[in-house]
């Protein structure tokens, strides 16, 4: 059966001034295109206009669809919600804020209708700050020092992805979720388009530094068991250490100086090892409580059937 429907997902977070030129360059590509679409909003908790504004495109096209939650949840959730209210073909999920250029989706459905699963888009070339440059270079490589599953150096969240995909990606239950990490974990037929990442012309990003920062542990969490081993080999390296200077003339002649510097830097180890650990019983803290991933205040543009 031929597949020409794209469900478009975007994640909304304080992106009013934003929005109606997002929605503008979309229907251009989409149009271009001539498949049936839907574009699902989430709006994540906006404390601007966003939801108003959304309402407003809504009442002019009525293949918009609105999914309002009831506080911040976060962007992973707001891209979980949308593939979970998504019904077409394939999936695109797409940042409303123009740094990611819808006219790529053309690159995108290319791929898909030639044989991929999954298309992610990597940065040729991005205009974000300098910090914001940098940050991204180190947490990649990073990352795929830590973990078995190799992520793609590089690449951003915005893909396209097989319903069949989705399907899959819709059984994986956990809370503390690294989108980016679960598809390239799913398998199937993968392949990476080349993208040019534009600067932010208009509002600020709601995306803060400690966001990313909980965004990095969750991803090193979720596909790394290597901190915890690495709290292993420090326990092995202090034990030797320990026995070494109890046991030798070189140990008994440190002064209470180097002893007290000792001790510290001990202290330290013992504190990061805790701090280790903690994180993993946070997650898992999560977990068992089972609690939902989002809240919906409003459901706009759906049919009864699509509700859940």
């Amino acid at each position: 059966m031929k597949k020409n429907s794209l469900s478009i997902i975007s994640p909304v977070k304080d992106e009013e001034e934003n929005l109606f030129d997002f929605y503008n360059s979309l229907i251009y590509v989409l149009n271009k295109i001539s498949f049936f679409y839907e574009i699902i909003f989430v709006n994540d908790g906006s404390t601007d206009g966003s939801l108003k504004k959304l309402k407003t495109l809504r009442s002019k096209d009525k293949r918009v669809k609105i999914i309002d939650f009831s506080r911040n949840f976060g962007r992973e959730a707001a891209v979980t919600c949308g593939i979970d209210y998504a019904s077409l073909d394939a999936f695109i999920v797409i940042d409303s804020d123009l740094q990611d250029s819808p006219k790529y989706i053309f690159n995108l459905v290319e791929s898909w209708q030639n044989g991929a699963d999954i298309v992610f888009t990597k940065r040729k070339s991005r205009k974000d700050s300098f910090g914001k440059r940098i940050t991204a270079f180190l947490f990649y490589r990073f990352l795929n020092l830590l973990t078995p599953t190799k992520m793609s150096l590089d690449t951003g969240d915005f893909c396209l992805f097989d319903k069949k995909v989705a399907n899959e990606l819709r059984k994986l239950k956990e809370k503390n979720r690294y989108l980016r990490g679960l598809l390239r974990w799913l398998g199937f037929k993968q392949v990476i388009i080349l993208v040019d990442r534009e600067k932010r012309k208009k509002g600020r990003s709601s995306y803060s530094v400690r966001k990313m920062i909980d965004l990095a542990f969750s991803a090193i969490i979720s596909f790394s068991y290597w901190p915890l081993r690495l709290v292993g080999f420090l326990g092995v390296f202090i034990l030797i250490g320990g026995i070494f200077l109890v046991f030798t003339p070189f140990g008994q002649s440190f002064d209470a100086k180097i002893l007290n510097l000792i001790i510290f830097f001990l202290f330290g180890l013992l504190f990061l090892v805790l701090g280790i650990i903690g994180r993993y019983l946070a997650t898992i803290h999560d977990e068992v409580l089972d609690r939902p991933l989002y809240i919906i205040n409003e459901l706009i543009g759906f049919d009864d059937r699509q509700k859940r």
